[in-house]
């Protein structure tokens, strides 16, 4: 079982542009990728009966290549980490949110964030800032990078665990003294 990082990605630009970024980068993930104009209607049966659609995938404009996923294991793995910069999709518990002037997605990855799938996106939506904010509590990193066009404009990192923890508590309303007694 992976430590999972924690992840917010801000996407800043003209609503027509949040917009595409949205509707292109929804998906069932892998095996059953889509196209976002496709309906639902016109999609076989084997579809139909697919996991629900996901807010956001990395498959749906960055997929896994076929011949690797046939492939699967450690060169899938391997794939997604060089191509993505994390193992696997975001969490189906993916949260959404729209305020008119920014679209953010809360969500979570195996082991480490998706700085390599934020640039390889973005160079697709050159007109929008995207600024992806992330932390693994338990391997005690975080940072944050925001993207525009092709180009890298803010980058930092920290491995303090103060600095870890005033984040994760900033970003992702953690609470340091909540106990799951289940666990």
């Amino acid at each position: 079982m992976p430590n999972w990082c924690y992840n917010r990605l801000v996407i800043q630009g003209d609503a027509a542009d949040r917009r595409e970024f949205e509707t292109w980068n929804r998906g069932f993930g892998p095996p059953c990728a889509c196209a976002p104009d496709q309906l639902l209607l016109d999609l076989p049966a084997a579809v139909l009966d697919a996991p629900p659609l996901r807010h956001l995938t990395f498959d749906a404009l960055l997929p896994v290549p076929a011949e690797v996923a046939a492939g699967g294991g450690d060169a899938e793995s391997e794939w997604r980490l060089a191509q993505w910069g994390t193992s696997g999709n975001p969490t189906a518990e993916t949260e959404v949110m729209d305020d008119g002037a920014t679209l953010t997605y809360v969500f979570q990855t195996p082991w480490s964030p998706p700085q390599e799938w934020v640039i390889a996106v973005a160079t697709r939506f050159p007109d929008l800032a995207i600024t992806l904010e992330f932390a693994e509590p338990t391997g005690i990193f975080a940072g944050s990078m925001t993207v525009a066009g092709s180009k890298i404009c803010e980058y930092q990192t920290t491995d303090i665990v103060e600095d870890v923890a005033t984040l994760m508590m900033e970003w992702f309303g953690w609470d340091p003294y909540a106990w799951d007694e289940t666990a």
